[in-house]
């Protein structure tokens, strides 16, 4: 890398670390992510895991949930991690910068959450469909396809991250 293409990095990161409504959007990001918990928590101690869905949907239905926990989690604590760095005083700009490891590691989870919650309404859609065609002998059915699909989601996500 020149020394050219390092100071536009240095000031494009310095940039970034004062710039308020970037500070502002990821301060919302964690309230919201935080609210979104609390909501969440008070859904499962009134409702319960039970669901009035067949129990292939009721498994994918709890896929998505754990993946939106998941990516609320990780919203919390990667944007939180990026306030505090922003918020410390550094005398060389290029101390913002930062390792391709810690950026894989602040912004990889949620990255995988979201795409957890994009292959979990897939399957959801799939299982939906599924129901539709077959809806003779679907409600004799056991839990079968709602594990396949589970399984299909895990796959799915490991071959996205070794892509």
């Amino acid at each position: 890398m020149n020394n050219s293409s390092l100071i536009d990095l240095c000031s494009t990161a310095n940039y970034l670390a004062h710039n308020a409504q970037l500070t502002v959007t990821l301060i919302i990001k964690v309230v919201v992510s935080a609210i979104g918990l609390f909501l969440f928590a008070l859904l499962f101690k009134f409702q319960g895991t039970y669901m009035a869905f067949h129990s292939n949907a009721r498994i994918l239905f709890m896929s998505h949930h754990v993946w939106t926990v998941l990516q609320m989690i990780f919203n919390i604590l990667c944007h939180s991690f990026t306030l505090i760095r922003y918020a410390m005083k550094h005398d060389n700009p290029c101390d913002f910068l930062l390792t391709a490891a810690v950026a894989g590691l602040t912004k990889g989870p949620i990255v995988f959450a979201a795409h957890g919650q994009i292959w979990a309404l897939a399957a959801m859609a799939i299982e939906r469909c599924f129901a539709t065609y077959k809806y003779r002998d679907y409600e004799k059915r056991t839990a079968l396809i709602g594990k396949s699909l589970i399984l299909a989601q895990v796959n799915m996500k490991t071959n996205r991250i070794n892509m």
